[in-house]
């Protein structure tokens, strides 16, 4: 009978020690217990992601609602929800709200690759300076405000155009209090946050439902994340002759031909994630020939994303696209006439990012060139096709009057000795 004792006692010991390890991970598995002296942190990160080199508004804020969710499992407004108890606010901005508002986009400087720019900071920890009213799991939701204009468009252009994609992420934030033995203070023992809308707002089973540290800082795939996107450009929908980008052609040369059409390939990509129009997949781009006399449309010529679409241009024509979001890669490409020398300036305008090809057909990989801001002026590839090529006779056509006068002269000498050796031979007869 001992011995069975025994073995239920250290059985049910076992039991109680799995439910401790059990208790605990169930906070954070992957993170140590905060301390009275160095309590756990909890803060909303954002992942910010736009087309390479496009400027970001300095007044750009996101904002987020946190909403009080329950105590210890129990639901706020619950019949048993603890008398007296008020879960704390986070954020509290505006005043009386349960909103956090995050800034300073502008100042960070992203990394880039493939393209994107990606900006990553948050809002410091949330948790920092709460009385909180008792020890227990206090549990809150988490969600991004995508009803607010995030910022004034710069410069209020009203040609201005730009597109901000929330994240619908959700997230449940849960925060575990413990009061420290020897001075009854309060402190954050652990803090994680359970994603339960995942980025394509998909709700997500509780059974998938995955941990993230909250803990404010840069790195690591855990945090408390939201992602957005922001596109913008100088659309103008009104003139089809403007627009952020544009190729031009210009023939030079004695003979060269102001007649003839030059053939062009392009290609323009813009990154999947980023939407040219609101709720829609990149492109297509949509560009406009313009003629000589610079208003009047010959055609139009569509590029769908990442792929090459041909065209011909004169002797003073453009092919002008009314919406190319900033950030937008793109190459062209003519196909080579014989007897033209083909020469290129990309992106000449304010001086910067100039780059000159001669002779060249091309203006290089995809990624070598892409579409700037407005304040450096319209992005534009600009060919210049020469022919100063010599007749095949080798005649110079500018001397023709010149040799003219001489074979009228050398034909007035002929004449005359000519005309003299009759008379001399009329003489002679008599």
């Amino acid at each position: 009978m001992f011995k069975k004792a025994k073995i239920a006692t250290a059985l049910s010991l076992a039991i109680l020690m799995l439910a401790a390890l059990f208790s605990v991970s169930a906070f954070n598995p992957s993170t140590a217990p905060g301390t009275l002296a160095n309590p756990r942190q909890a803060g909303i990160t954002k992942e910010l992601r736009t087309p390479a080199g496009t400027y970001i508004p300095a007044a750009m804020a996101f904002n987020f609602t946190v909403t009080p969710l329950a105590l210890n499992g129990i639901p706020v407004g619950d019949a048993t929800f603890p008398t007296g108890i008020t879960i704390p606010a986070l954020g509290n901005q505006p005043a009386g709200s349960n909103a956090v508002r995050l800034t300073g986009a502008a100042g960070i400087t992203p990394t880039t690759a493939g393209g994107i720019d990606t900006r990553i900071f948050d809002t410091g920890n949330l948790l920092a300076g709460i009385t909180w009213p008792t020890t227990g799991i206090f549990e809150w939701t988490v969600v991004e405000e995508t009803n607010v204009a995030p910022h004034t468009p710069v410069q209020n252009d009203p040609g201005l155009w730009e597109v901000v994609t929330y994240s619908p992420t959700q997230y449940t934030l849960r925060v575990h209090i413990a009061e420290d033995a020897d001075t009854g203070t309060r402190f954050v023992r652990f803090a994680y946050a359970v994603r339960t809308v995942d980025v394509d707002g998909d709700p997500i089973d509780p059974e998938d439902q995955d941990k993230y540290d909250p803990t404010p800082g840069e790195g690591g795939a855990r945090q408390m994340r939201f992602i957005n996107q922001y596109t913008r450009d100088n659309r103008n929908s009104t003139d089809p002759t403007v627009g952020p980008l544009d190729f031009t052609k210009t023939v030079t040369g004695s003979t060269g031909s102001t007649t003839r059409e030059f053939a062009f390939s392009a290609t323009l990509y813009l990154g999947e994630e980023f939407a040219i129009a609101p709720a829609t997949v990149p492109g297509p781009f949509v560009a406009n020939r313009i003629a000589a006399d610079g208003t009047t449309v010959l055609g139009t010529v569509t590029f769908t994303n990442n792929n090459a679409a041909t065209f011909n241009l004169r002797h003073g024509e453009r092919l002008v696209f009314n919406s190319a979001p900033v950030g937008t890669q793109f190459t062209v490409t003519e196909t080579a006439v014989f007897g033209y020398t083909t020469s290129i300036i990309v992106n000449s305008q304010a001086g910067t990012g100039t780059t000159t090809i001669n002779p060249g057909l091309t203006t290089g990989a995809l990624s070598d060139h892409m579409v700037r801001e407005a304040t450096a002026g319209i992005s534009r590839a600009a060919f210049t096709n020469d022919n100063d090529t010599p007749p095949p006779t080798g005649l110079i056509l500018n001397n023709l009057p010149f040799i003219g006068l001489i074979l009228i002269a050398l034909g007035g000498f002929a004449s005359f000795i000519v005309v003299s050796a009759r008379k001399r031979k009329n003489y002679n007869n008599y």
